[in-house]
């Protein structure tokens, strides 16, 4: 039997792209919902999180990729 992993285990993000920008998208350890992050570049980013699903988290992240393309 293995030991249950403890919270210091390091998880693996995969990136996205959407428009050209790269964002990820991670479940919370303690499981209370999804946390989206984007990177604009340049050390700018938007993160946040929501409490209903993977889907809603990638929906959040989209719609902030397209609020910056839309300004620039």
């Amino acid at each position: 039997m293995q030991p249950a992993p403890s919270a210091d285990v390091v998880l693996r993000r995969l990136i996205m792209k959407y428009k050209g920008v790269e964002y990820t998208v991670v479940q919370m350890v303690d499981g209370t919902g999804w946390r989206w992050e984007v990177a604009f570049g340049a050390g700018k980013n938007k993160s946040g999180v929501t409490p209903v699903s993977r889907a809603a988290a990638i929906k959040a992240a989209e719609y902030q990729i397209d609020r910056v393309v839309r300004d620039k």
